[in-house]
This record gives structure tokens, C-alpha cells and sequence, in this order.
């Protein structure tokens, strides 16, 4: 495997998805590779509700867009976490699969993280790691 220049982690939010960012963290501090880490939305799925909300849809997207960006600022930010290392933090719009596998594209990452990258293995042309839960015995057998 080439050295690692560029590490992208898929981020959902969730806590499984908070341990592969974590673990993306160490592999860059090991690496000294560049970070970023992206959370996609899909939020044209709102799109059929644009009637009910009338005037406040737009702001109802944003709103969305603003919770999930101060999400995963918080989740990089933490010291615990991110061992010192400033990960560039992304929101894209799109289905998850498709949009994680453009942006390694676009980045030319070195390796893809998180539990999405497990669906987008087809999609990616880099090295694609996946994590599995954190709360799973196979994976505290695998970190001791």
C-alpha cells in the first residue's frame, strides 16, 4: 500500500460512525496524512413537504444543513478525539453512497472510513477501510 497522503472518513453522526472517525484521527496521526471528514444529507428527500411548509421549507433545509455542520464541528473538535490533528470538516448534498464515493474521488483520498464505505466499495478508487462497532467484542479483541 502507497503512504497515506489523504484520509476521508463518511460520518453519519451516529456512535458507530463517531469510532471510525476516531479511529481515522489515530491513522493520521500516525501517518501525518491530511483529514477531512464529510457528512452527507439528503435533504431534496424534504422536497415533497416543500408544500406543507410553505415559505419556511428553505429555511427548514438550512436549519438541517446547520445542525449537522455544528454536529460533526463538535465531534472534531474533541480533544479526546482528535489527538491534536485538524480534520476538515464537510457537508455535501446527496444520497450518502453516491456522494461519499465523489468526494473521495474528488479528493483523490488515499483511504475511505467509516460504515458507509462498506456499500461504496464498487464506487471508490482508493483504499477503503471499514470499521465495525464500537460496542462489538471482534473489535475490542482486534484493539488490544
Amino acid at each position: 500500500m502507497k503512504p497515506l497522503a489523504r484520509i476521508l472518513a463518511a460520518t453519519d453522526l451516529s456512535a458507530p460512525a463517531r469510532h471510525a472517525v476516531g479511529r481515522g484521527f489515530r491513522i493520521a496521526t500516525e501517518t501525518a496524512a491530511a483529514y477531512s471528514v464529510i457528512h452527507a444529507t439528503e435533504l431534496n428527500a424534504l422536497d415533497s413537504l416543500s408544500e406543507l411548509l410553505g415559505a419556511d421549507f428553505c429555511k427548514v433545509k438550512q436549519r438541517l444543513k446547520d445542525g449537522a455542520h455544528d454536529a460533526l464541528q463538535q465531534i472534531l473538535a474533541d480533544p479526546a478525539r482528535n489527538q491534536g490533528v485538524a480534520a476538515e470538516a464537510r457537508i455535501v448534498s446527496g444520497a450518502p453512497l453516491e456522494v461519499t464515493a465523489e468526494e473521495a474521488d474528488r479528493l483523490d483520498a488515499d483511504l475511505l472510513l467509516g460504515s458507509v464505505t462498506k456499500h461504496v466499495l464498487a464506487e471508490s478508487q482508493c483504499d477503503v477501510l471499514v470499521i465495525s462497532d464500537a460496542g462489538s467484542p471482534r473489535d475490542a479483541d482486534r484493539d488490544a
